[in-house]
């Protein structure tokens, strides 16, 4: 039975009680469980007294938040209304002020009319104007009754002129067009074909240098096989070889036995067991000819590998010549075209600047005209 904090200085209390060290450490380090010297129900009462203010005061923000909308649409909403009383009220003036109190109307616009001497008409528009009595029989110097019609003659015909010279000018201007589109086409088409060889080029080099990894890749898996063949073939043979010294019987009989029966200084082959001291020097001394017979080998690929790499250096230095050239055309297209182009602007301005590109009639034309005198 478990006792309570109180219950410390009771009689029934006993002060040597055992107690469960790892339970009484899980309950001081749990801060869940742990209530010695804490009020719980306090702190749970002044936690919902906190939850509850904030809850409110959310609520109480929420309403003003949808109190201040709502008066701001509604704002919005008659600001709305008085800007389309204000407009229909303008449109309403404008429309009276158009129909009731134009300026054509009042009684002094003969008087305020800018347009009054243009609306005039001439003091004779000839023999048969009623306006004219047998007071007015006279007829004006330099009277030319006729020039109205004849200037309106004159000026439908060179508007027909530049018309038909617009039309030369469109069907020019087309035809240069067509000129240039069919440059840009051909630069285009040369372009896209020196692309083409390019890209081309770059795949056959591509295709040589994977071709030939290739055939160094079988070249060197064949040495590669042959080595391991020999490797294994001299290991066999010595194995043998080493089988046979140690296993044969003329190899392993005495020494005495290789003599001749007749003369000391001959061998019986029969009874060969090994070279003689002379015959390993003479051995020894034949190494640095295979020595440099195998140095001469190596010089020789080495400088077989320099010759495939000069090669490859030079194809690969053609390969940038050429696209230096084709870089070098393209400069020269460009700036073949740029000195065509600024050599017809140069032109155009100074057909511009002498008169003889415009098609306009001078002022000396017109005043041919209108100079008789009857």
């Amino acid at each position: 039975m478990e006792r309570a904090l109180t219950d410390i200085g009771d009689p029934h209390f006993t002060r040597t009680k055992r107690v469960d060290g790892v339970a009484r450490l899980e309950r001081i380090l749990d801060a869940k469980t742990r209530t010695l010297g804490v009020d719980k129900a306090a702190l749970q009462a002044q936690v919902a007294c906190k939850a509850s203010q904030d809850s409110a005061d959310a609520d109480r923000n929420m309403l003003y938040d949808q109190m201040s909308i709502e008066l701001d649409h509604k704002l919005q909403h008659l600001e709305q209304e008085k800007r389309a009383i204000n407009k229909d009220i303008m449109e309403d003036l404008k429309q009276t002020w158009g129909t009731s109190q134009a300026k054509e109307k009042r009684l002094e616009w003969d008087l305020n009319n800018p347009d009054a001497l243009k609306h005039e008409l001439p003091g004779r528009l000839g023999d048969d104007d009623p306006r004219l009595g047998p007071s007015s029989l006279q007829k004006f110097a330099g009277e030319d009754l006729d020039a109205g019609v004849r200037k309106k003659m004159q000026l439908e015909q060179q508007c027909s002129w530049l018309e038909q010279q617009l039309g030369e000018k469109h069907a020019r201007a087309g035809a240069e067009a067509d000129v240039d589109q069919a440059w840009t086409n051909l630069v285009s088409a040369q372009v896209e074909h020196m692309k083409r060889v390019a890209d081309a080029q770059s795949q056959a080099r591509k295709e040589n240098t994977m071709h030939t990894l290739k055939c160094n890749d079988a070249v060197l898996m064949q040495t590669m096989d042959r080595k391991q063949r020999e490797e294994a073939e001299l290991a066999e043979a010595n194995q043998t070889d080493q089988f046979n010294t140690y296993n044969s019987k003329l190899l392993v009989e005495c020494p005495s036995t290789a003599l001749h029966a007749t003369n000391p200084n001959r061998r019986r082959m029969d009874h060969y067991k090994g070279m003689t001291p002379e015959e390993t020097q003479a051995t020894i001394g034949f190494w640095p000819h295979q020595h440099a017979e195998r140095d001469a080998k190596k010089e020789a690929e080495k400088q077989d590998d320099i010759a495939y790499a000069q090669y490859t250096a030079t194809i690969r230095k053609e390969l940038g010549r050429k696209a230096a050239e084709i870089e070098a055309f393209r400069a020269d297209q460009r700036k073949a075209v740029q000195h065509t182009l600024l050599k017809q602007r140069t032109e155009k301005a100074e057909r511009d600047k002498t008169g003889k590109g415009s098609l306009a009639p001078s002022q000396k034309f017109f005043d041919q005209f209108g100079t008789s005198h009857r």
